[in-house]
């Protein structure tokens, strides 16, 4: 029933798999032109939020997101096939590869990648790469 209701609601920028299992209580904010993808068999936990201002956020087939989970992005995001987010995990413009597991309450910041098969303990803040940070700035001219 919650499927139908999403689907009616957000027609074309909400594409929902075979066998998805919503939780209760989730929250969709799509900004103009952007999309959410489940794969088939995905699970969302209750009162998951998806905050998703631009791009495209796909979660792959099988994929399972915890309680409370987060998914807020610019540019887009991507949580792999299989891969497992914890309890109050966030993914911020961010991938996270196939077959990975994001434990409770960690956070995976805009820019950083997390491999296929990977594993991210609990409350870990992984850092997008250095390369993208901006470079420092020194006081002196």
């Amino acid at each position: 029933m919650r499927a139908l209701v999403l689907r009616g609601r957000w027609r074309r920028r909400l594409r929902l798999g075979k066998d998805v299992v919503l939780g209760r209580g989730l929250r969709f904010e799509l900004s103009a032109g952007a999309t959410v993808e489940l794969g088939d068999g995905v699970q969302l936990g209750d009162r998951c939020r998806f905050h998703v201002r631009g791009g495209a956020v796909r979660i792959g087939a099988g994929a399972v997101l915890g309680e409370r989970c987060v998914v807020s992005c610019d540019a887009g995001a991507t949580i792999g096939a299989r891969a497992r987010l914890g309890d109050e995990a966030v993914v911020l413009d961010a991938v996270v590869g196939d077959g990975a597991v994001v434990g409770p309450r960690a956070v995976v910041e805009p820019g950083a990648e997390v491999p296929p098969g990977a594993a991210v303990g609990a409350q870990q803040v992984i850092p997008r790469p250095s390369w993208s940070r901006p470079a420092a700035r020194s006081a002196r001219p």
